[in-house]
């Protein structure tokens, strides 16, 4: 058993389960020394194998090795002694004996199902935990008439409860599965998967909510990093995808919460700013500086180009990008590595 590589939600397991094993260890240690009934079928045997297998299921995941191995064994486990030990408790203590309590059952079961639906899928935990509970179900059911009377309501009720408890485990386990699957969806609709940051259909969300409500000022920056292709052409697409990365990383560094970065398309951005256009300029002049005085590439200066605008009472999203849009171009058009936000910068510059 070497080594694996685990996925994230594997990683998530495996820390629970190097928290958790610990307590099963230590409980079972302590009830074994202190509190062992000679008398009683299945402890004699069962807490040393759960001390043994549970230590060395622990020294393994600790190792990062056989976690496949520690998961079935702990779902074998943990059926196999709630069984026995259900079976102890229903006809040695309560039958026989005549006993009037349940036990550390109610305790300890929402456990085991927990256990079953962090180790296995949805229908196949659902399958394990009704095999499970339609055991403790028979038993009673089988017994029911040797039951003394004031056991059979908590009886009942701990079996009406572990079913609730199931059917609980199985619904939110696929909620948290359908909310992760949104989210993932949600992610990939909206990001770019290159930088991490927006993508366009993501920015048109923005800017059409921003035209909703123009109560405060709305500015777009848009940008463009300077002979892009000879970038690519010379370094290669992965050096270019390393400076498209780069690019984005110290942008957002200039960004207060007030601005939203966006990849609107190849090495073109944009950013949506709740400032006023004097104020959007200011921080499209420092990042261009920021861009112009960074090494993205030994021997190979990296520039942007800029175009600033404000959103005004008659625009529309389209309108409003086709304006910044336009001096983005002029900028390029006037020797690059440039701010502009009004045609007369270029006239005068």
């Amino acid at each position: 058993m070497g080594k694996i590589n685990l996925n994230q939600f594997e990683q998530l397991k495996r820390k629970f389960y190097i928290l958790i094993f610990p307590v099963i260890i230590f409980s079972s240690a302590f009830s074994y020394i202190f509190f062992l009934d000679p008398t009683k079928t299945y402890d004699p045997i069962l807490l040393p194998v759960l001390i043994i297998a549970y230590s060395a299921g622990w020294i393994l995941l600790i190792l990062n090795r056989g976690f496949n191995f520690v998961e079935i064994m702990n779902l074998i486990l943990i059926g196999v002694f709630h069984i026995l030990k259900f079976q102890e408790v229903v006809v040695e203590r309560i039958v026989q004996n005549q006993e009037l309590s349940i036990g550390a059952a109610p305790f300890w079961t929402p456990l085991l199902f927990i256990f079953i639906f962090i180790i296995l899928m949805d229908v196949k935990a659902f399958v394990y935990s009704l095999i499970i509970w339609i055991f403790n179900f028979s038993l009673f059911f089988i017994y029911w008439s040797d039951l003394p009377i004031g056991i059979r309501e908590q009886a009942l009720h701990y079996n009406l409860s572990i079913f609730v408890y199931i059917i609980f485990l199985y619904f939110f386990r696929k909620i948290i599965h359908n909310n992760a699957q949104n989210e993932l969806l949600t992610e990939l609709a909206f990001k770019d998967e290159l930088t991490g940051v927006a993508n366009r259909r993501q920015i048109y969300e923005w800017l059409h909510l921003s035209y909703k409500n123009k109560e405060k000022p709305v500015s777009v920056i848009m940008l463009d990093i300077d002979f892009f292709k000879k970038v690519n052409d010379i370094h290669g697409h992965l050096i270019g995808d390393k400076v498209l990365i780069e690019l984005t990383k110290l942008i957002e560094n200039e960004l207060s919460d007030q601005s939203y970065l966006g990849r609107w398309g190849g090495e073109e951005f944009i950013i949506l700013s709740y400032q006023t256009k004097d104020q959007a300029k200011k921080l499209a002049e420092t990042i261009q500086g920021q861009v112009e005085s960074y090494s993205f590439i030994d021997d190979h200066p990296i520039t942007i180009s800029l175009g600033v605008e404000e959103m005004q009472q008659d625009d529309t999203v389209d309108s409003l990008v086709n304006r910044a849009d336009k001096l983005l171009y002029h900028a390029k058009e006037s020797g690059r590595n440039r701010v502009c936000s009004d045609l007369q910068d270029l006239i005068y510059s």
